[in-house]
């Protein structure tokens, strides 16, 4: 019977008999001998060649267990954990880069407010940040790898206790999620042509005005980029008046800085070395240099070296705080050029509102490619683009399930609390209120994988059936 244990071992040794004595009858018993010797090699060989492979396999999974182990170490050391002391429980906490969105009164987008959050570590300002970046010398920065633009539509939303009830989730007996205000079954992403529910249209009109700024600006840099590709074909000739009628809507909406403003490349980088301070002290009118360089005065006779070292220190200085944006002290006026006082005053002028002389059809260009984050280690896609295909989840400290879209630098994990802490939080897919896919992976909080083990078996002793689940790895691919 199948069902009854064999001895593999016997099976096999006797299946080899059988084959040899069959060699042995039709060919003498010395070449049965050898047939046997020659399976028995064979069969010792693919054992070899079996536990190589088995050994090989092991190699691999033991040098993953152990960076995952290492990843989630390090992970556990950056991870902002919350001990809740009534409760016995620890909480995921917001990753400490990105405390500062919630700190922020507007609640900016973390990950381009940190870029600023850098840029005013290196500098020598006595303002505190939100001051610098709005009011002080940061409001005139426009960093390519962080565009201000960008920096002034990604606002997250935070919502209130009231809203929060539109995004909340149960799960009911039988496994599947619902909302809890209408009852209705979850589908993230949403099914294409399904009637929009009274709660779907609350969430789009809070939704909405986010996202109304982006689009208005996406669509006028769009058309001027058309405007300007069709002159540069045509070979029409650059005029100021010309490129003015061009960017008069830009200019309206504050976009093309890298086109008005003198000092635009100088305010990028306070580590950066400054050139050799010189006698001329007005910057070039064309920004034909790259987002990190510097434009080349005319060049004269420099100073001394220590006299270059002090103009340095004290030019560093006028490009980050307002505090020593004032004439050279007695100490230091006497060894300083004339021209230093000269800049501090027109870095401390306000950006123009018109665009430099001398511009060229590639430097309107590269200010539009700017201003629409291309320049970016990730370029954002455009407002009508920012609603992700994937849904995201976050499970709250009282246990509740919060579930929507993720809409890029408006809508995040973040927003379900209002930064506050969470349990888990990932990316989710339902359909039907039937579970497709989860994820333990959330740029805005790092859940561990314990916990997120532990939130599965719970939902399954809820009914949830995670035969026919695609459960994410925990280590991205």
């Amino acid at each position: 019977p199948t069902d009854q244990p064999t001895n593999r071992p016997l099976t096999t040794a006797m299946h080899d008999l059988r084959c040899a004595a069959l060699l042995a009858f039709g060919a003498g018993v010395s070449a049965g001998v050898l047939a046997l010797l020659c399976i028995q090699a064979m069969r010792s060989k693919a054992a070899s060649s079996c536990r190589c492979a088995r050994g090989e396999e092991e190699d691999n999974e033991n040098s993953n267990s152990r960076a995952e182990k290492k990843i989630r170490k390090l992970q556990k050391s950056v991870q902002e954990r919350v001990k809740w002391g009534s409760a016995g429980v620890e909480m995921l906490g917001l990753l400490p880069r990105l405390w500062i969105e919630v700190l922020d009164p507007q609640h900016r987008y973390g990950a381009l407010l940190y870029g600023y959050f850098s840029r005013w570590e290196l500098s020598n300002t006595e303002e505190a940040f939100f001051d610098w970046l709005d009011t002080g010398p940061g409001s005139k920065i426009d960093l390519p790898k962080y565009p201000r633009r960008l920096l002034q539509e990604s606002k997250i939303i935070y919502l209130t206790r009231a809203q929060q009830v539109l995004f909340q989730v149960r799960i009911q007996a039988d496994g599947r999620f619902v909302w809890d205000l209408d009852g209705e079954p979850v589908s993230l992403p949403p099914i294409e042509g399904a009637p929009e529910t009274e709660r779907e249209k609350e969430i789009a009109a809070l939704v909405a005005p986010c996202l109304e700024l982006g689009r208005r600006r996406d669509e006028l840099l769009a058309e001027a980029r058309c405007m300007v590709m069709a002159a540069k074909e045509r070979g029409e000739k650059v005029t100021n008046a010309r490129l003015e009628q061009i960017a008069a809507p830009l200019l309206k909406e504050d976009l093309l800085c890298q086109l008005r403003d003198p000092w635009f490349s100088q305010r990028l980088s306070a580590d950066r070395k400054r050139r050799k301070i010189t006698g001329n002290s007005t910057p070039t009118g064309s920004p034909s240099f790259g987002p990190c360089e510097y434009p080349s005065p005319t060049r004269a006779a420099s100073p001394p070296p220590r006299e270059s070292a002090i103009v340095k220190r004290h030019l560093l200085r006028k490009l980050t705080s307002p505090v020593s944006w004032s004439v050279p002290t007695k100490d230091t006026e006497d060894s300083l050029p004339d021209c230093v006082a000269e800049r501090g005053r027109a870095l401390r002028e306000p950006i123009p509102k018109r665009l430099k002389p001398g511009l060229t059809w590639d430097d309107f260009l590269r200010a539009i490619d700017h201003d629409e984050g291309k320049m970016m280690d990730k370029p954002f896609p455009g407002a009508s683009d920012r609603v992700s295909d994937d849904g995201i989840f976050v499970v709250d400290k009282f246990g509740v399930l919060h579930c929507a879209m993720k809409i890029r630098g408006i809508f995040q994990h973040s927003s379900f609390v209002r930064g506050h802490c969470v349990k888990v939080a990932g990316g989710i897919s339902i359909r039907n209120g039937r579970l497709l896919r989860l994820a333990p992976h959330s740029g805005h909080y790092q859940p561990l994988m314990e916990t997120f083990d532990e939130m599965k078996e719970q939902w399954a002793s809820r009914g949830v059936d995670f035969s026919s689940v695609l459960v994410e790895p925990f280590l991205k691919t």
